[in-house]
């Protein structure tokens, strides 16, 4: 629910200015940004993220400053910016890897790298990172990271044309969140499978039609788009 999700964000920020705590302030500003960087509004996204970067970079919060960092070279990837995509994950890795502070998202940060040479045309560095993820997400067991990597590989193997694998992975990312409170996550591949199927299989079109037009509806209604615009606005302003 985005709308609510940004009206939190939106408070917690407020607090965060309020208390004068730099280090919540680059917190909050960080994890504000996700919701932009979700629906793909990317500038948006960027303002944040590198509001969230100078200031954790100001306090040198070593701990914090990895996220934005590597929020940031997300963003550039969305964009198909891959070498400043890549110079931000770069950055993100080094000071991950020098840090006590390790976590189960540090397999979205190789699953970003795995995608940036895959567009680069670097397969054997694309391997590594997808199966480092992997590595991480079955220790971890978290759904959504597991969905977010299987969505990339889906995505790589559609890019150098290797159709079969890329539904494997689009279906397993389906199976990984379908039936939980992840189910949304479920948008990307299913509207994925629909772009193989339309053409070859009615039965199975139709399938993940259902599922894409109901998450699609939740996630992206005029309403909702309408509200978040308008906070957004109010935001600027």
């Amino acid at each position: 629910d985005y709308v609510k999700g940004l009206e939190c964000h939106r408070k917690g920020l407020a607090l965060a200015e309020k208390s004068g705590n730099l280090l919540l302030l680059a917190m909050a500003q960080n994890q504000m940004a996700h919701i932009y960087k979700d629906r793909q509004e990317n500038d948006k996204a960027l303002s944040l993220y590198k509001s969230a970067m100078f200031i954790a970079e100001k306090i040198n919060e070593r701990q914090i400053m990895h996220w934005p960092y590597g929020n940031i070279g997300a963003v550039y990837l969305n964009m198909g910016n891959l070498d400043s995509a890549l110079h931000y994950m770069q950055i993100s890795r080094s000071i991950n890897v020098n840090s006590k502070y390790i976590s189960a998202n540090n397999s979205l940060s190789y699953t970003t790298l795995a995608t940036i040479y895959s567009r680069k045309g670097d397969l054997a560095k694309a391997r590594d990172y997808f199966e480092q993820a992997n590595q991480i997400n079955n220790r971890s067991l978290s759904a959504r990271y597991t969905n977010q990597n299987f969505v990339a590989m889906a995505e790589h193997f559609k890019f150098h044309r290797l159709y079969d694998s890329a539904i494997y992975f689009c279906k397993a990312a389906v199976a990984v969140v379908q039936n939980t409170e992840l189910n949304h996550m479920a948008l990307k591949p299913a509207r994925m499978l629909i772009d193989f199927y339309q053409n070859t299989n009615a039965d199975s079109t139709v399938k993940y039609w259902k599922l894409y037009s109901a998450q699609n509806d939740s996630l992206n209604s005029t309403r909702n788009n309408q509200q978040i615009q308008m906070m957004t606005f109010e935001e600027d302003q």
